[in-house]
């Protein structure tokens, strides 16, 4: 069946991408038949109630719907698929939603022109007041991008569906991801950080109540966002690991042929695109989101150490939650996108490589010569829009920027409590 294919990967010259995608979109149209024939022999379907509840976008709904009530995600959960369209009463509450943000982001401008216009600013107030420039901004963008981004994420939970449907075909078992209660445990972690960070908020210098709906509209959507990659990470893999384990139960059961070991492979290159087309399901969003939350995050870090912890403990508090709920989430975000690509390309290359050395038959040599190929041609990365890749990397280069900046910032406030002091001293002794 995949004469065709075995000729140009296993030959002496090393196969383009323009060749590999064709042979891989060939053998895909082929699965995709046997999916269906075998689909109707056995019996298998995804049409029962209890097999939908483990489809991507049912086990992704509690985060799902904290997003619909926050604006940015317009797309209608009723149906089996989900389905976005202009014209439609959650697109229309969407609009109205964020009509009403505006309005609170509008008494927010109001304060930070009287705050830079009328008070004696110094540094720390600066930090402070640029944080709440951050959330104004972050609240105007963050909707409007994710409508931008909205049919990317449909499609994209639609190829999840698509490559349930194929791993149930290939290896018989549906694919388990049990993610609904963590969705639901995140997403109420989402709306109580909003509400205890917002208060924090607005006890901080130039901060005031009426600001208080735009710091909690910000703050709950950057966090649930958050946790809707974090989430979606964890899935991919769940799905690697599945996909390695059946891989080796059906090799213990059946023993490596051809055909098995080509499925798998056909199986594989999906799960990898998903994995690669991670970082573009909001990936504006995305971008934007880390950079803003990474420098608000370091802002509050740097307010919490120069705050006089007896004059200023509430707002102490308040400033080190929000680092830490910041860097916290960073790095979850790294760590689980580290995870997902560490899980799909190298637990199943492990066995692969195994089968190479010990299988004596010529076709399974090249099923698996032709599957190594392919996992080298297609990496699983988890890219932002091609801006940066997200690992521990990541990670490690943002904790190495934030304790630079921090050490700058803290020279230029400690040469201004020298100057106080040495004024002080000045004043007492002119006085005297």
């Amino acid at each position: 069946m995949y004469r065709r294919e075995e000729s140009v990967i296993i030959g002496r010259n090393r196969p383009s991408m323009a060749a590999m995608n064709k042979i891989y979109f060939e053998n895909l149209k082929v699965l995709r038949f046997e999916v269906v024939d075998r689909s109707v022999k056995r019996g298998v379907t995804l049409d029962t109630a209890e097999n939908k509840d483990e489809l991507y976008p049912h086990q992704m709904k509690p985060i799902l719907v904290v997003m619909r009530i926050f604006s940015i995600f317009p797309v209608e959960l009723s149906s089996e698929v989900p389905r976005f369209r202009l014209i439609s009463p959650i697109m229309a509450y969407s609009v109205c939603f964020y009509a009403v943000t505006m309005i609170s982001t509008y008494f927010n401008v109001c304060n930070i022109a009287s705050a830079l216009l009328f008070k004696k600013n110094n540094l720390l107030f600066s930090t402070v007041l640029l944080s709440i420039i951050i959330s104004v901004f972050m609240c105007c963008y963050m909707p409007l991008l994710c409508w931008v981004d909205i049919k990317g994420t449909v499609q994209y939970m639609k190829k999840w569906m698509k490559f349930q449907e194929i791993f149930l075909s290939v290896t018989k078992q549906h694919l388990t991801l049990a993610l609904r209660r963590r969705c639901f445990i995140y997403a109420a972690i989402s709306v109580l950080l909003g509400t205890v960070l917002s208060f924090f908020g607005c006890y901080m210098p130039g901060a005031k109540f009426c600001g208080f709906p735009l710091y909690y509209i910000f703050l709950t959507l950057t966090t649930c966002l958050e946790s809707y990659w974090i989430i979606g990470f964890n899935a991919l893999a769940i799905a690697g690991c599945s996909l390695a384990k059946r891989f080796k139960n059906d090799l213990r059961q059946t023993g490596p042929s051809a055909k098995m070991i080509e499925e798998y492979r056909i199986l594989r290159l999906r799960l990898s695109r998903l994995v690669s087309d991670a970082g573009g399901v909001m990936g504006k969003v995305m971008i934007v989101n880390v950079i803003s939350f990474g420098c608000l995050a370091s802002m509050s870090l740097y307010t919490s150490l120069s705050m006089d912890s007896e004059e200023r403990k509430i707002e102490k508090i308040g400033m080190g939650t929000l680092a830490a709920t910041g860097i916290l989430h960073l790095y979850s975000l790294c760590n689980a996108a580290s995870k997902a690509t560490y899980s799909v390309k190298t637990m199943i290359q492990e066995e692969l490589q195994f089968i190479r050395i010990s299988s004596e038959s010529d076709a399974v040599g090249k099923a698996v010569t032709a599957f190594l190929q392919t996992i080298l041609l297609n990496p699983p990365i988890i890219s932002m829009l091609g801006f940066a890749d997200i690992n521990r990397g990541l990670f490690t280069a943002y904790a190495s920027a934030t304790v630079t900046y921090l050490v700058v910032l803290l020279q230029f406030d400690l040469g201004e409590r020298v100057d106080k002091y040495d004024m002080n001293i000045v004043q007492n002794c002119t006085g005297v």
